[in-house]
């Protein structure tokens, strides 16, 4: 009898934990990266920026819509300090939705991942070079 309630204990917690961990991955699933752009920087060249001041500001951004600065810190995988101001973050449809209606955001847009056609595009546009010298001089 006792080993009946045993086993039937562990297929339970076994059966919660499955369900946890289905629920856990469609969480993930919803989850995709996003470029958020919010248009230029007010410095004029990347020289004169403090990256991490801007960084700070997109984290303090995002925290607006994800409820905690620790959040979009774990959110955000890369800041774009130098040309563009913006950030690519980890976001569920409805965050980009509700940041894309910010005023001082110009897009979002989903990140897109591209596979490599070639591998071998500096030999077929003659740029590859060999010590220095572009192999099109080289074969000379």
């Amino acid at each position: 009898m006792h080993s009946k309630r045993l086993r039937l204990s562990l297929s339970l917690s076994l059966s919660r934990l499955i369900l946890k961990l289905v629920n856990l991955n469609a969480l993930v699933r919803s989850w995709q990266p996003y470029i958020v752009y919010l248009g230029a920087h007010s410095h004029d060249s990347p020289d004169a920026v403090d990256h991490e001041l801007v960084a700070d500001s997109h984290h303090e951004f995002l925290a607006s819509f994800l409820g905690s600065k620790e959040k979009a810190k774990g959110a955000v995988f890369c800041s774009y300090t130098n040309y563009i101001n913006g950030f690519a973050a980890q976001l569920d449809e409805d965050a980009a939705a509700a940041i894309a209606k910010h005023p001082s955001v110009i897009s979002v847009f989903p990140s897109r991942a591209y596979s490599l056609h070639t591998t071998r595009t500096w030999e077929f546009m003659d740029l590859a070079e060999k010590d220095g010298i572009p192999l099109s001089m080289a074969r000379i």
